[in-house]
């Protein structure tokens, strides 16, 4: 279906081609659309497609809603939808105009970039904020959709895809788009999703595989780095260790208080000498949330492949500045972001604060990190 077709999509939908409508408030942005679509769960159609819609309650954030686009999924399966639509994600599932077919015709996939613009155009959504989920993308229908130079997608993931089989992503994609694949399913002959890295490597922003789901903690941790965002102190990158919350609730009038937990540089400097291998040990603060060296650090260097490998071989610290100032001074340390690489004995070999660089960093992660694993 081409582009010429987007004004007819739009006079379908104000004659009232809606399916189906929730209980809750419309939303729309005047000017754009006269088409308003309901807060929470509705079902819509659009150009031949019907599709389901989760619109989040109460009014959109000041950057706007984004917009995940799901494929192969529902929204009554997908366990994290709610928690989506909280963190500000309008989620749209689209069927394709021959259900029964179970596949989707390449040309739809110009529909659905239309669907994209329309529900940009109908909803406070962020244009440069959307993503594309698939669940079993054999065909590789979903990169048609995120590739295409007027979707423009920000992130890309594959669900249980055994072999990447999609089109070569464009050159723009090198610095906008995360991809990530996903594999929850049982060992399969035909693959685990695992050559997307080498495929596409170099060829986007970020590209990973993990042996997970989406219901999973760390989807939806990636999936708010590839939005843009970022919250100093919540990374998932690495195994961290770090000190548990503070008790919210004080000991009753005569009871002891119970002997506070080990801290978490004391656990790490017993792991470290156990393993005879280094640590790194990253600290953080909440006023760190306007400082563009410590977002480049989390959202940028820690997901590099290289800094991830060699901390699979080191012990992981993050560390909460204020609540350990006086491991931080002792480190010589003056501002955050920080991260130290110390050796199995703890003796400090290098410390980085501010904008940190990925040179110096990983220099010093190979002289303490442990031998690599020998491939089977």
């Amino acid at each position: 279906m081409g582009r010429g077709t987007a004004a007819a999509h739009r006079v379908a939908l104000a004659t009232g081609i809606l399916l189906a409508a929730s209980v809750g408030t419309a939303l729309g942005v005047e000017g754009k659309t006269d088409v308003k679509y309901p807060v929470g769960k509705s079902t819509q159609a659009f150009g031949g497609h019907t599709f389901d819609l989760l619109v989040p309650e109460g009014a959109p954030p000041a950057r706007k809603f984004s917009l995940l686009l799901t494929m192969e999924m529902d929204l009554d399966s997908i366990r994290m939808a709610e928690v989506l639509a909280k963190d500000g994600f309008v989620q749209c599932v689209p069927r394709p105009k021959q259900p029964g077919a179970g596949k989707w015709a390449t040309s739809e996939a110009e529909d659905l970039v239309e669907l994209v613009h329309h529900l940009a155009a109908a909803l406070p959504v962020a244009r440069d904020r959307v993503h594309v989920l698939k669940n079993g993308d054999s065909l590789g229908f979903a990169t048609f959709v995120a590739f295409d130079k007027d979707c423009e997608a920000s992130s890309l993931c594959l669900v249980n895809t055994g072999t990447y089989r999609g089109k070569s992503p464009p050159d723009s994609a090198r610095k906008r788009l995360a991809v990530l694949s996903l594999w929850g399913d049982p060992p399969s002959p035909y693959g685990d999703g695992s050559d997307v890295v080498a495929k596409l490597t170099g060829k986007v922003r970020t590209v990973e595989h993990r042996k997970e789901t989406p219901a999973d903690p760390y989807f939806r941790y990636w999936l708010h780095v590839a939005d843009d965002r970022f919250e100093p102190g919540r990374d998932l990158s690495f195994a961290w260790l770090f000190d548990a919350p503070v008790p919210a609730a004080k000991p009753r009038p005569g009871e002891r208080p119970a002997p506070p937990p080990p801290s978490a540089l004391d656990r790490a400097r017993e792991v470290a000498a156990a393993g005879k291998r280094g640590a790194l040990v990253y600290f953080w603060s909440a006023t760190d949330a306007a400082k563009p060296e410590a977002k480049a650090l989390q959202n940028e260097l820690f997901f590099r492949p290289d800094v991830r490998e060699l901390a699979g071989r080191l012990v992981p610290v993050r560390i909460e500045r204020e609540r350990s100032e006086k491991d931080f001074g002792a480190l010589g340390f003056k501002t955050t972001p920080a991260v130290a690489v110390l050796d199995a004995t703890f003796a400090l070999v290098k410390a980085l604060e501010g904008p940190i660089e990925a040179k110096p960093l990983l220099d010093a992660m190979r002289r303490v990190a442990a031998p690599a694993p020998r491939e089977k």
